[in-house]
């Protein structure tokens, strides 16, 4: 579901929420997942952010979802800081790498046996 909000008619910011489906092994086994946020800039800090969370709370719960989840990149300290007024707590951490790292390259890598 995807959920505006407007000022005037003019969007200033937009949330999209998934009912999500999880790893058997995890629970809840759904959860609304938010996938997408945006807000204008000149919009921050105006309660945008708060009214598209509850809409897409209401949403979440009129389908029985009883847990929100969302990514954000760990060096945007101001969204952390916004999700974390909004309830949000940081429960793990995504680590990534290249399927080639620098030196590999460097070194010319070694062919698999």
């Amino acid at each position: 579901m995807i959920f505006l909000a407007s000022l005037g008619d003019e969007t200033v910011g937009v949330l999209r929420c998934i009912d999500a489906v999880g790893s058997v092994l995890l629970e809840p086994p759904r959860y609304g997942y938010i996938s997408s946020v945006y807000v204008r800039p000149a919009a921050r800090r105006a309660g945008v952010l708060h009214a598209l969370m509850s809409a897409a709370e209401n949403w979440c719960e009129a389908r029985g979802l009883d847990e929100l989840r969302l990514h954000n990149s760990a060096d945007n300290t101001d969204a952390g800081a916004a999700w974390e007024r909004l309830g949000f707590r940081v429960v793990e951490v995504l680590r990534s790498r290249p399927l080639r790292l620098p030196r590999d390259r460097d070194a010319g890598g070694l062919a698999p046996g």
